[in-house]
């Protein structure tokens, strides 16, 4: 648990966390600025059509990647994990920088998506678009980045880069964004901004579960 919650606050009070939540931001400013330049009438559009833009679907993997997704390439290269390890053993060392990278992923993207919620409702007021907001996305956003944080590490694991650790997430949305909107347009499932909160959370735990093995076998090297 200790060094679970060093990780955590070395994530947190990084400037990789903050630097996911001002993209996240930025990629949901983009996306509002171009709804208001094709369709002007329409100040305040519904926030379900920002967030299913592409500016927003390709920005949320690299900032949900960013908090954590280097962490364990760096941690690796410098031998920082052998005090992880020390501390609370190798399962429980991997399975704290799982938990911390899907939790650095999810809090970026979502305090990013709360900052652009309160930066357009206090310059473009408009109850009616605040009303017509469902808010089942927190979680369903959250889930995904924590999916996409996972990505992360599983590219730092297998390439041992931090550039890979960043835009692995990112590779993957594009590639099943290709494959959906040119080969398998019915394919729903390849549309992971749609997919429900608790798709999220099962591919994360899966994809955690088949992580902890080589990222165990890693420390030992």
């Amino acid at each position: 648990m200790g060094a679970l919650r060093m990780n955590l606050r070395a994530s947190l009070y990084g400037t990789a966390f903050w630097g996911g939540i001002l993209l996240f931001l930025a990629g949901c400013l983009a996306a509002l600025w171009s709804n208001l330049t094709e369709n002007p009438i329409s100040f305040f559009p519904a926030v379900e059509e920002v967030l299913s833009s592409q500016t927003v679907r390709l920005c949320l993997p690299v900032a949900a990647a960013l908090p954590y997704g280097a962490a364990w390439q760096e941690q690796t290269a410098t031998g920082f994990w052998r005090f992880s390890v020390s501390r609370s053993g190798r399962c429980s060392a991997s399975a704290g920088k799982l938990v911390v990278s899907w939790l650095s992923g999810a809090g970026a993207v979502l305090l990013g998506f709360l900052l652009f919620l309160s930066i357009t409702v206090l310059i473009l007021p408009n109850q009616d678009a605040v009303d017509r907001l469902n808010w089942r996305i927190f979680p369903q956003i959250a889930a995904l980045a924590g999916l996409y944080g996972l990505m992360s590490v599983y590219g730092a694991l297998v390439f041992r880069s931090r550039i890979a650790a960043w835009f692995t997430p990112f590779l993957i949305c594009f590639l099943l964004t290709m494959l959906k909107e040119r080969y398998f347009p019915e394919v729903r499932l390849l549309d992971l901004m749609n997919w429900p909160a608790w798709r999220s959370l099962i591919a994360s735990t899966v994809l955690a579960a088949l992580m902890l093995i080589p990222m165990e076998r890693r420390l030992r090297a």
